[in-house]
């Protein structure tokens, strides 16, 4: 799988976020918009972080990790392109 693909199976909305369809981004970002989308869903991740830490749900935790490391990747991916 390429760094611009991954599997809409394992979390939908993070697609219907990213604007992805098939695994497949629907349009070319410029890179300010990448990084942008990128501190967003970090945002987001924090924002699940915190929502672990209220409720203990192991899922919301697993939920967060996910975000962090798709903004860590979006990101790396805008800086080296």
């Amino acid at each position: 799988m390429s760094s611009r693909e991954f599997s809409t199976k394992t979390n939908p909305r993070l697609c219907e976020l990213l604007n992805v369809r098939g695994g497949m981004l629907l349009r070319r970002w410029t890179y300010l918009e990448r990084l942008r989308e990128a501190r967003r869903i970090l945002e987001l991740a924090f924002e699940e972080l915190e929502r672990y830490r209220r409720d203990r749900e192991v899922l919301r935790l697993r939920d967060a990790c996910e975000k962090g490391w798709l903004a860590v990747v979006l990101a790396t991916d805008t800086l080296h392109s």
